[in-house]
């Protein structure tokens, strides 16, 4: 089947995602992600490209970006994960790919949208219960913005853009985890489809982990505690019915503790 060809951004500007192979990690420690980095410095001043936003996670990455002239997008990811997998399978005395085929790219044509994935970028490592904060989080543009080097990020267009500076920038980024749910709406990128697996499985991987390491009960333990273990469940491919049954509590009560703020 033919592939589909890519849409173009009328700005420009793309939303790019790249995920590892069978969702396999594609960084596997700080050396990978310094040496992605420098690859994209490199490419973005080949290509003159801005880098506006950018999160390294474990097994996929997000960059929003803008190419400097229509329909450049393409050669410039090629050049850049080409430069990253082939230093990857060196490093680590593999051949093949390590990515899930081409990567992804979304139009962003709004200035809400383009807002929006800001925000939403930067909570990347926030939903996967990396961090309480952006700011904690080290593999992400967020505080580039406030550092008194920008790094690879055109922070400045950023502020001129939303009409903003980094104050207002840090208060952007201070929304609970219900307004960040909605904006995953928007994308309309399927990041990590889940992983189903049967009730007597799901209590199995459920007990197991309670017995590495007891969570219970829950109001002995600290919240961001709970929520990392929830999220290691679902990651396994417990549903939270599933967890709800195995712990005698509603799928909403385990909804709540999923995404309920740390404290």
């Amino acid at each position: 089947m033919a592939r589909t060809p890519r849409e173009y951004s009328k700005t420009r500007m793309y939303h790019i995602m790249v995920r590892g192979n069978n969702r396999a990690p594609i960084f596997h420690d700080h050396q990978d992600r310094e040496k992605f980095m420098a690859l994209l410095a490199e490419v973005k001043q080949k290509f003159q490209f801005r880098i506006y936003a950018y999160c390294l996670m474990t097994n996929h990455v997000h960059l929003l970006l803008e190419e400097n002239e229509y329909g450049k997008v393409s050669g410039f990811m090629k050049k850049l994960l080409m430069k990253y997998v082939i230093w990857h399978n060196t490093k680590y005395k593999r051949c093949g790919t390590i990515l899930q085929g081409r990567f992804k790219s979304e139009v962003v044509e709004t200035e809400r949208y383009f807002a929006k994935l800001i925000r939403y970028i930067h909570f990347n490592p926030v939903k996967a219960f990396l961090c309480k904060t952006p700011g904690d989080y080290e593999y992400s543009s967020y505080n580039s913005f406030f550092a008194e080097n920008p790094g690879i990020i055109d922070r400045d267009f950023v502020f001129e853009f939303m009409n903003s500076d980094a104050g207002n920038i840090a208060k952007y980024h201070e929304n609970d985890d219900s307004e960040i749910e909605k904006e995953r709406n928007v994308l309309e990128i399927d990041e990590n489809p889940p992983i189903r697996v049967i009730n007597e499985k799901a209590f199995a991987i459920i007990q197991r982990r309670i017995d590495e390491c007891p969570p219970l009960p829950f109001r002995k333990v600290r919240r961001d505690e709970i929520r990392r273990f929830m999220y290691e469940m679902r990651k396994q491919g417990v549903s939270l019915r599933q967890l709800g049954q195995f712990f005698r509590i509603s799928k909403a009560a385990v909804s709540y503790w999923c995404r309920d703020k740390c404290r």
